[in-house]
């Protein structure tokens, strides 16, 4: 805490701040709640209602599908490299050649 006092006993050290306010404060001014320590019950309100609407706003919402999305582009662009390694393979198949993506984004000489 450093030299700080408190901010209502400003002849007594602080000994913490307050969660909400950050006010320096001593032992026989600090309210101790499961949620931290302030300088009142008005603090303490204002901090729980605080993290209460952020907690609302960071919560996932439909179900995860971002990292469904994510999956699906992966799942696509490792069938683009496994059709790439087949036309590579056979230089003859013309479907595959057709299909090959990679390939004819590179150049390849099997195009």
């Amino acid at each position: 805490m450093g030299s700080k006092n408190c901010i209502k006993h400003k002849e007594a050290p602080a000994v913490t701040m307050c969660h909400q306010c950050h006010n320096p404060l001593c032992k026989s001014c600090v309210m101790v709640t499961p949620a931290g320590s302030f300088c009142g019950s008005e603090c303490s309100v204002i901090f729980k209602e605080m993290k209460a609407k952020l907690g609302d706003k960071g919560k996932k919402k439909g179900g995860g599908m971002g990292m469904v999305l994510v999956f699906v582009v992966l799942l696509v662009i490792a069938g683009m490299f496994v059709v790439y390694f087949a036309a590579k393979d056979k230089p003859d198949d013309h479907l595959l050649k057709k299909i090959d993506l990679i390939g004819r984004f590179l150049g390849s000489p099997n195009q």
